[in-house]
């Protein structure tokens, strides 16, 4: 294998698509965003007139009360119920980092749908706050569902192969709403943040919304790490595993870290992501063939994280397969 390279100084180049011009089915939009699943699994969305900026106020609402919640005491937040690997809360330095021998930078607030929709094992700053959580959710679901009905729509797949139909309403899933907090370097005690290793997400699509630089992918044309330069009032959507698989692999699911530029976190950095996954009992065919649940791809994903950046390199269910489809090194 070849080993990847990282520059501060690239930067990734993305299409960027309009939501409204999608959903009106924009047949230029479309084949814009056809392209980038294809080639690259990665885009950005333009939210800013899709309900006159709905979603952007949801997203400011709730990350400023997000931000709030992380100043609490670890153990305050500890106390949080943690149901699945989808729901609960992550502290600090869980998983391997971005290098060899250190750790991962980051907390997060996992709050998977079925919990929100049910009211169940929420923490207290998410009942105090329930209208908002949900309201957002309910955004990003959408949105996510209705970019994958136009996939479905311009890559011509029809009846039960139709990518938004994995997703019944009816069968729960690994689906969830993340809150995402990487605190600066000196204001974390006894673990060296290193941001969030290399991997490619679980589920179908993935929504991202950031402020501050940090994400890398890696180029499928040049092996280099470039960085996700953040767009005011855009998302970053992500194609992930089960959308690949489902595709037989038309569309990329791309190798994406966080690593803050120069090595170090100098100040707080916040995002936002909703991971749609398909329903818990949904069957696809995996790297070589193999038939999973979502449910069970999504349990081997995680049980990947905990393991070794050497261990993760001779398994490919970290990487979705996408290292060794390229022939580089995760490090």
């Amino acid at each position: 294998m070849t080993s990847v390279h990282s520059s501060p100084l690239k930067e990734a180049q993305f299409h960027t698509l309009n939501l409204s011009s999608l959903l009106s089915r924009d047949e230029d939009e479309l084949a814009s965003l056809l392209a980038a699943c294809e080639n690259d699994g990665f885009f950005y969305l333009d939210l800013r007139n899709w309900e006159s900026g709905k979603i952007l106020r949801q997203l400011d609402v709730t990350g400023q009360i997000m931000k709030r919640w992380f100043t609490e005491p670890l153990e305050q937040k500890l106390k949080t119920e943690t149901a699945t690997h989808a729901h609960g809360y992550k502290p600090l330095g869980l998983h391997p980092g971005v290098t060899e021998n250190s750790r991962d930078g980051f907390e997060a607030l996992r709050l998977g749908r079925v919990n929100l929709l049910n009211q169940t094992h929420l923490p207290d700053v998410v009942t105090t706050h329930l209208d908002e959580f949900q309201q957002l959710q309910n955004s990003a679901h959408y949105i996510l569902l209705s970019l994958l009905e136009c996939l479905s729509y311009v890559a011509v797949v029809q009846d039960q192969d139709r990518y938004e139909l994995y997703h019944p309403s009816e069968q729960t899933s690994k689906t969830s709403l993340l809150f995402l907090h990487y605190p600066a370097d000196d204001a974390s005690e006894h673990i060296e943040p290193r941001g969030h290793n290399s991997h490619t997400d679980a589920g179908t699509l993935t929504f991202l919304f950031v402020e501050s630089p940090g994400l890398q992918v890696l180029s499928p044309k040049t092996n280099d790490w470039e960085y996700v330069t953040p767009k005011p009032g855009h998302a970053i959507i992500n194609v992930a595993d089960t959308l690949r698989f489902v595709s037989k692999k038309r569309f990329r699911s791309v190798l994406h870290r966080v690593l803050p530029p120069g090595g170090k976190m100098v100040a707080d950095r916040y995002s936002t992501a909703y991971f749609l996954r398909a329903g818990d009992k949904t069957v696809f065919q995996g790297l070589n063939g193999e038939k999973f649940t979502a449910e069970e791809w999504f349990v081997s994903k995680y049980d990947s994280f905990k393991k070794t950046l050497r261990e993760q390199e001779s398994n490919p269910v970290a990487t979705g397969g996408m290292a060794q489809d390229l022939g580089v090194r995760i490090y």
